[in-house]
């Protein structure tokens, strides 16, 4: 499990791996190898921006890692989130839910996320 920091997000993760590819354009968003499954590795699934090989302290902090699951007491524990979000998040992990990649974007960022690389219809039309 590793809980990575970046310029712009707080990214939850079950793999047991630092990050291998770093957005460095728009979102400055991290990427695990799952989270491509079968599509192309050459750009930024959030933002379309272009990728490369991640390096801690480059584009990213570790802020806690263990050799287990995320749970949903670490979410609780680094995010302030609404208590609507809160609920659907502890129902997937009471449902055994796994988390490949999860990311929330920091607040200081959400009017930059919505004008520059979110697709309308997202969480952020919510807030």
């Amino acid at each position: 499990m590793r809980i990575i920091d970046t310029a712009h997000h707080i990214s939850f993760s079950d793999q047991n791996t630092a990050p291998q590819y770093a957005c460095i354009h728009q979102c400055k968003k991290v990427w695990w190898d799952v989270d491509f499954d079968d599509k192309p590795k050459d750009s930024c699934p959030m933002c379309g921006g272009d990728l490369v090989e991640a390096i801690e302290k480059v584009h990213f902090n570790v802020l806690y890692a263990a050799n287990r699951d995320v749970r949903y007491k670490d979410i609780k524990k680094i995010m302030q989130i609404p208590q609507k979000e809160k609920l659907q998040i502890k129902q997937y992990f009471d449902i055994g839910a796994k988390l490949n990649n999860l990311s929330f974007i920091k607040p200081a960022f959400n009017e930059k996320a919505r004008n520059e690389w979110c697709k309308s219809g997202s969480v952020l039309d919510d807030m």
